[in-house]
């Protein structure tokens, strides 16, 4: 099973509301540092939970493409690699219903593949493939409608997929006040640099989402995936500006018509 890393650093807890831009929402006066065991403030009120939500929806603008590691699967796989790409214009966004396209190709670790292929509110493709020597097959371009069952196979797309539990959360949290809501900084390894996260603790544990100063999905913590299409573990490993119009091809040959992603 590949480890991934943890993202570790100094803390950072938040007292005060925020403002239009993150180095604005820490003034020293308000901001409370450890270097072990760093522990979020929560919010006395629901204006750095906005913040957040705001930043999130921000990181699904525009375009880029990027790969993820996801752990505890929902197919029951080690390891997942996620490579996600969205082709849209500055300050738009495609997730859900928007104008653009957005695609993710999946690999886990047993064997099973699959990619998904939004390239509009309307129409879709999409390809798997079972055992790790059976080729892509794949739908041709057809007519999609949402429904449950498409929910569960486009959730691979990360950062829409978790933009929309993230609301579930907070909504569920603001409205039956069981949820503790607790937004902090850490810093990310590597290049990330200084994160902004999202920490909810329910009865059935916590849940945390941690994005980029841009607003891009960096990691999702769980302990217990609430839902079988999700990930115990999610981390970004690399992220690009840009994406290429092979991002948007089905891998396999189009069988057509559309036939909905086998459920894991």
């Amino acid at each position: 099973m590949l480890v991934l890393f943890v993202i570790v650093g100094t803390g950072v807890g938040i007292e005060a509301g925020v403002g239009s831009r993150l180095t604005e929402t820490i003034p020293s006066t308000t901001m409370t540092t450890t270097t072990t065991n760093p522990t979020p403030v929560k919010f006395p009120s629901a204006k750095g939970v906005a913040y957040f939500l705001r930043l999130a929806k921000k990181g699904l603008e525009g375009s880029f493409s990027a790969t993820y590691r996801a752990s505890g699967s929902p197919l029951d796989e080690d390891v997942s690699v996620i490579h996600v790409a969205q082709r849209a214009s500055s300050g738009q966004s495609p997730w859900l219903n928007g104008i653009g396209e957005w695609s993710y190709r999946l690999a886990a670790s047993g064997g099973f593949r699959e990619q998904w292929i939004q390239l509009s509110d309307v129409a879709a493709e999409d390809c798997w493939a079972a055992p790790p020597d059976h080729p892509l097959t794949c739908s041709a371009t057809s007519e999609f409608s949402g429904s449950i069952g498409s929910g569960m196979s486009m959730y691979a797309f990360l950062p829409g997929g978790e933009f929309g539990v993230m609301e579930e959360t907070v909504e569920a949290g603001v409205a039956g006040g069981t949820t503790r809501l607790d937004v902090f900084h850490t810093i990310g390894a590597g290049t990330l640099g200084l994160l902004v996260c999202l920490r909810a603790t329910t009865h059935v544990g916590p849940e945390t989402w941690c994005l980029t100063q841009e607003g891009f999905l960096a990691s999702v913590k769980v302990g217990e995936p609430a839902e079988f299409n999700s990930w115990k573990s999610v981390q970004l490993v690399s992220r690009e500006s840009s994406v290429t119009a092979g991002e948007f091809v089905p891998e396999g040959v189009p069988k057509g018509p559309f036939v909905q992603l086998p459920a894991g």
